[in-house]
C-alpha cells in the first residue's frame, strides 16, 4: 500500500471515531422543506461519516451519520441550492439541486474522491465541524477532538471550547456542570467526574450540552424557569450490545501506589457500570490523572473508592415507558495537610502567624433512585436519596499575633473531632394531562438531616509584653459535643392551561417548612475525676429554628418555532422565622417577611447557528443555623465568633446572559457568559478587636483577639464574564481555543463599627492549542496568565495586586508500534507587586515535570510503563486571597517527587462490532435529554 493509501486509511479510521448522527442543524418540522443524501469514498464506495455539507451561502448544514446520510433544512422559497461538501483528506464537492417537492432527495450520492495534489502528505482541504447548534442545544463532534487511545471522556471534554475540568468539577462556558446523562439515561447523574471517567473517548459519538428542565416544565409544556446545566454523552453504542472497561495497578518510590477498575455493559436499553479505585496520590478514586499524582491538592490524600450505576428503560402496553436509574457511591479518604499562613491586617501593622496540621479521616456512602413513569396520559416522578457520613479530625494548631514591634499574643490548641451524619430525603410528583389543554402537577419534597459530633479542644492562650515575659496564660480543656438536626418538606400544586399551540399560563401554589434544632454543650475536665463532666453554660447553647413559608403565583410562557422563548413567573411570598433559645435561658425572637419573587427568562435564535438567552431571578435567602445560634466558639482563642438570632433573611437579584454562536463551514465557535448579582441584606462579617480583656457571653476573651459574628448589610455584589472562541488551524491540524475572564465582587462588612467593603478584581487571558494529528501523536498547549487587584474601603495600605502565569503542555506519541511515551509539563509563575505590607512574599517560579515510558501487548489492549512525577522536584503550594480583613499567603505541603511502575489492560467490544445505521437523530430516540428549539411538549432528546 503506498503512502497515500496508509494515509487516508489512517485518517478513515481516525475520523470515523466522528460518528454523529446528525441530518440536520436543527430539528425539521413538517412544513419545512429538507433536502437528505448520502456521502461515500469514491475509491471504496464506502460511507463517509462527519463529513460537512453546507447549503452555499447559508449557516444550514449537517454532517454525515454513520451511514454516510444527511439530511438539511432548505431556505424558504429557495428554487435551487448547491451543497458544499468537504472531509478531511479529501477534495471539496459541489452539487447542484433543484427544489421540487417538501422532502426531496439526491438522485445521486455525493461521491468525495481523494486529494491526490499530495502525495507524501494529507493536505487538510476541510475539518470536521466541532459543534452545531439545536435548538437549546450546543453539540460538540468528538470526531472533531483527536484524544489518544487511553483517554477518557475527561480527556475528551477539556478539549473542547469553554469547557474546563480542574479539581475535580467541570465547568462549560463558566457555568458548573451539575448533572451527567448517557444516551439521555442516568448514569451517575449528580457525579460529573464519576460518569466522565466511566467512559473511554473512543466510545463517544458527542456531548451536548444543555440547560435541563424540570419534569414538571416538560410535561406540562408551562416553563418554570428552573435549569440545571447538564451534558448528555452520546455513545456509538445506541442500540447494539457493548462491553468496556480498563485495569490499572502500579507501584512505586516513597510507598506511592494508585489502581483503578472500570467496567461497562450496555445491552439494549440497560447500562451497567461499575467503578473502583484506591490510590496515595491525591487522585479522586476514579477521576484525575490515570497515570500521575495530582498536583494542585494541598497536602497528601489516600482514598479509596467503589462506584456502581444502573440505568434502564421498560415498556409496557399502550406505548407505556418507564425508566429507572441508581447509583451507589462509596468513598473513604485520609489526609494529611500542613500549612503555614500569614495574615497581614488591611488596617494597622498586625500580623497573625498561624501554623497548623490537619490529620482526617472520612467514610461516606450515597444512594440515590431516578425513577420516571409514563403510561398513558400521566407521569410519576420518584427521586428518593440517601447519605451517610463518618469522618474524624486531629488539629494542632499555634497562633501568633505581631503587633509590627513585638509578639503580643499566642495561643496553642490541640483538637480532636469526630462526626457521624446522615441525610436522606426525596421528591414524588404526579402529573397528568386533562383534555388537550390542561394539566396539573403535584409534588412533595422531604429532606431529613442529623449530624453528631464530638469535640475535645485542649490548649492554652497567653499575652506577651516588652518588659514582662508573660503576662496572662489561660488553660482551656473542654468537650464540646454538638447535635444539629435539618429538616424541610415542601409540597406544591400547579395548574396549567396550553392558550395555543405557542402559549401557556399556570397557576401554581407552594408551602414549605423548615424546622432545625442545635444543641451545643460544652463540659469542662474534672482533674479529679478526669472525666468531662461539668457544664459550660456560657458556651453552651440550646436553639432551634422554624422557618414557614407560603408562595403562590401565576406564570406565563410562550414561544414562537426557531424564533424565541419566553417564560415570567410572578409570586407572592409570606414566610414567618421563628428562633427560639432554650438554654441557658429562654429567648424567642420572631420575625415575618413579604416579598414579591419574579423569575423571567427569553431566548432568541439568531438563526440556526446563533442563540442569545437572558434570565433574571429574584428571591429571599434563609441565615444558617450557625449563623443565628448565639454561642461562643473560642477554638481558636485569638479568634472567638458568635453567632446572631436577630439576623433577617437577604434578597437577592440574578442576571444572566448567554450568547452562542457557530459556523458549521469553518468550524468555528463563539461563546459569552455573563452574570451579575446583587444582594440586599447579605449576610455580612462584622469584626471586633478587643482591646482589653473582656467577657463575651461570660466568656473571657484576652486583649488582642477578634470577636467576629454575621450581620445584615447591603451593598454586596458580584459580576462574571467569561468569552471563548474557538477555530481550526488547519496547517497543523490542531483547534486553537481562546478566551477571557473577568470577575469583580464586593463583599461588605463591619471592622471595629465601621462599615465598609472589600473589592476584589480578576481578570485573566487564555489559550490552548489542541491537536488532532493523528492517532499516534496527540498534544496540547496553554497558556493563562492572571491579574488580581483587591482593595478595601477602610485599608491604610495600598492595594493588593499579583500577576500569575500558568503553561503547560502535554505530549503523547506512540512509536515503533508498540512504545508510549507520554509527558506534560507546567510553568507556574507569581508575582506580587509591592502593597506595602510587611508579609510581601518573595515572587516564586516553579516547574512541575511528569513523564513516562510504556509497552504495549496483547494486540495494545495491555501496557506496562514506568513513570516519573515531579521529576524536578519543584512542587509547591502558594496561595494569596484578600479578605474583608487580612491579605492572606497560604503555603501548604503538597505531593512531591516519585516513580510508579504501572501494568494496565483495557478492553472495548465495540471495536468488532458491526456500525449501527444511522436514524437521523443526535441522541437517543426516547428517555431524558436536551430540548429543541420550541416551548412546550415533552423535553426529549432531538
Amino acid at each position: 500500500m503506498n503512502k497515500l493509501n496508509l494515509k487516508t486509511t489512517l485518517l478513515v479510521v481516525i475520523l470515523s471515531l466522528f460518528n454523529t448522527t446528525a441530518s440536520s442543524a436543527q430539528n425539521t418540522p413538517e412544513n419545512t422543506t429538507t433536502v437528505s443524501g448520502r456521502v461515500i469514498d469514491k475509491r471504496s464506495t464506502s460511507p463517509i461519516t462527519g463529513a460537512t455539507i453546507i447549503i452555499k451561502g447559508t449557516t444550514n448544514g449537517a454532517i454525515s451519520n454513520l451511514e454516510g446520510e444527511f439530511k438539511i433544512s432548505v431556505p424558504k422559497d429557495a428554487k435551487s441550492i448547491v451543497l458544499v461538501t468537504t472531509f478531511m483528506g479529501y477534495e471539496k464537492s459541489e452539487v447542484s439541486y433543484i427544489v421540487k417537492e417538501r422532502n426531496g432527495r439526491l438522485k445521486k450520492d455525493i461521491i468525495l474522491a481523494t486529494d491526490n495534489l499530495v502525495l507524501d502528505e494529507i493536505k487538510v482541504v476541510g475539518s470536521a465541524a466541532t459543534a452545531i447548534i439545536k435548538g437549546d442545544t450546543t453539540q460538540f463532534n468528538s470526531g472533531a477532538f483527536k484524544t489518544n487511545p487511553d483517554a477518557t471522556a475527561e480527556d475528551l471534554i477539556a478539549k473542547m471550547p469553554g469547557f474546563e475540568v480542574e479539581d475535580g468539577k467541570v465547568t462549560a462556558q463558566g457555568e458548573s456542570i451539575s448533572r451527567v446523562y448517557v444516551d439521555g439515561k442516568s448514569f451517575f447523574k449528580n457525579d460529573p467526574m464519576a460518569a466522565l471517567n466511566a467512559l473511554p473517548a473512543d466510545a463517544i459519538e458527542s456531548i451536548q450540552l444543555f440547560d435541563e428542565k424540570s419534569e414538571k416544565s416538560s410535561f406540562t409544556g408551562t416553563d418554570d424557569g428552573k435549569r440545571i446545566s447538564t451534558i448528555n454523552i452520546v455513545t456509538k453504542a445506541k442500540s447494539k450490545n457493548m462491553k468496556m472497561g480498563d485495569f490499572i495497578a502500579g507501584y512505586g518510590s516513597n510507598n506511592r501506589y494508585s489502581t483503578k477498575a472500570n467496567v461497562n455493559i450496555f445491552e439494549g436499553d440497560n447500562r451497567f457500570s461499575i467503578g473502583f479505585g484506591a490510590n496515595n496520590i491525591n487522585q479522586s478514586t476514579l477521576s484525575g490523572s490515570k497515570f500521575y499524582g495530582r498536583h494542585g491538592i494541598t497536602g497528601i490524600e489516600e482514598s479509596l473508592g467503589l462506584k456502581l450505576n444502573y440505568s434502564g428503560e421498560f415498556k409496557g402496553e399502550n406505548d407505556d415507558i418507564t425508566e429507572l436509574g441508581t447509583s451507589y457511591i462509596f468513598n473513604k479518604k485520609s489526609s494529611d495537610v500542613l500549612s503555614e499562613k500569614l495574615q497581614q491586617s488591611l488596617f494597622n501593622d498586625e500580623i497573625y502567624n498561624i501554623t497548623s496540621s490537619n490529620y482526617s479521616n472520612s467514610d461516606s456512602h450515597s444512594f440515590s433512585l431516578d425513577l420516571k413513569s409514563n403510561f398513558g396520559t400521566n407521569m410519576i416522578v420518584f427521586e428518593p436519596f440517601a447519605s451517610i457520613n463518618n469522618s474524624s479530625s486531629n488539629i494542632t494548631n499555634s497562633t501568633e499575633r505581631n503587633n509590627g514591634s513585638f509578639i503580643t499574643n499566642k495561643s496553642n490548641t490541640d483538637t480532636k473531632n469526630s462526626a457521624d451524619s446522615y441525610n436522606v430525603g426525596g421528591t414524588l410528583e404526579w402529573m397528568k394531562h386533562i383534555g388537550d389543554k390542561s394539566s396539573i402537577a403535584i409534588g412533595s419534597t422531604v429532606r431529613f438531616s442529623e449530624s453528631d459530633s464530638d469535640q475535645i479542644l485542649i490548649g492554652n492562650s497567653a499575652q506577651y509584653s516588652p518588659d514582662l515575659d508573660d503576662l496572662v496564660d489561660s488553660l482551656i480543656n473542654q468537650n464540646r459535643e454538638i447535635y444539629t438536626g435539618n429538616n424541610t418538606t415542601t409540597g406544591y400544586l400547579n395548574y396549567n392551561y396550553k392558550i395555543d399551540q405557542e402559549k401557556s399560563i399556570g397557576l401554581e401554589y407552594e408551602v414549605s417548612y423548615d424546622w432545625s434544632d442545635s444543641d451545643n454543650m460544652v463540659y469542662l475536665f474534672d482533674p479529679i475525676t478526669e472525666q468531662y463532666t461539668d457544664i459550660y453554660e456560657n458556651l453552651s447553647n440550646v436553639f432551634n429554628r422554624d422557618y414557614l413559608t407560603n408562595i403562590g403565583g401565576i406564570r406565563y410562557s410562550a414561544f414562537a418555532k426557531d424564533k424565541y422563548k419566553f417564560n415570567m413567573g410572578v409570586n407572592y411570598q409570606h414566610a414567618a422565622l421563628q428562633n427560639n433559645l432554650t438554654f441557658p435561658e429562654g429567648k424567642s425572637y420572631d420575625y415575618s417577611f413579604n416579598s414579591v419573587k419574579i423569575d423571567a427568562g427569553y431566548d432568541y435564535y439568531f438563526n440556526k447557528s446563533s442563540r442569545v438567552s437572558l434570565s433574571y431571578k429574584g428571591q429571599p435567602s434563609l441565615p444558617s443555623l450557625g449563623q443565628l445560634q448565639d454561642v461562643v466558639d473560642n477554638s481558636n482563642p485569638l479568634m472567638v465568633s458568635k453567632g446572631n438570632p436577630y439576623l433577617e433573611q437577604s434578597f437577592s437579584n440574578s442576571l444572566t446572559a448567554k450568547y452562542y454562536s457557530t459556523n458549521v463551514e469553518k468550524s468555528t465557535n463563539f461563546g459569552y457568559y455573563a452574570s451579575i448579582r446583587q444582594e440586599l441584606n447579605s449576610f455580612a462579617n462584622s469584626i471586633t478587636k478587643i482591646q482589653s480583656d473582656t467577657l463575651v457571653n461570660g466568656v473571657p476573651v484576652q486583649a488582642g483577639s477578634q470577636l467576629s459574628s454575621t450581620v445584615n448589610l447591603d451593598n454586596k455584589l458580584s459580576i462574571f464574564n467569561v468569552i471563548n472562541y474557538s477555530f481550526p488551524l488547519n496547517f497543523i491540524s490542531s483547534k486553537m481555543n481562546v478566551g477571557a475572564m473577568y470577575r469583580f465582587s464586593r463583599t461588605p462588612s463591619i471592622y471595629n463599627g465601621v462599615t465598609q467593603h472589600t473589592d476584589n478584581n480578576y481578570f485573566n487571558t487564555r489559550f490552548s492549542i489542541h491537536s488532532n494529528i493523528s492517532e499516534n501523536i496527540d498534544f496540547s498547549i496553554s497558556n493563562m496568565l492572571s491579574y488580581t487587584a483587591a482593595n478595601n474601603s477602610s485599608s491604610i495600605n495600598s492595594t493588593s495586586k499579583y500577576l500569575t502565569e500558568k503553561v503547560t503542555a502535554s505530549f503523547n506519541w506512540i512509536f515503533l508500534k508498540n512504545f508510549v511515551f507520554n509527558t506534560n509539563y507546567s510553568l507556574n509563575y507569581n508575582h506580587y507587586f509591592d502593597n506595602g505590607t510587611s508579609t510581601q512574599p518573595s515572587n516564586d517560579t516553579f516547574h512541575l515535570l511528569n513523564a513516562g515510558l510504556g509497552y504495549k501487548f496483547m494486540d495494545k489492549n495491555a501496557e506496562v510503563r514506568i513513570s516519573g512525577f515531579d521529576l524536578l522536584n519543584q512542587s509547591q503550594s502558594i496561595m494569596r486571597s484578600v479578605g474583608e480583613q487580612f491579605v492572606t499567603d497560604n503555603i501548604t505541603n503538597v505531593l512531591q517527587r516519585h516513580f510508579m511502575v504501572t501494568l494496565s489492560f483495557k478492553f472495548n467490544s465495540m471495536k468488532n462490532a458491526p456500525a449501527t445505521s444511522g436514524n437521523g437523530d443526535f441522541g437517543p430516540s426516547h428517555g431524558r435529554g436536551p430540548g429543541g428549539g420550541g416551548g412546550g411538549g415533552k423535553h426529549r432528546p432531538f
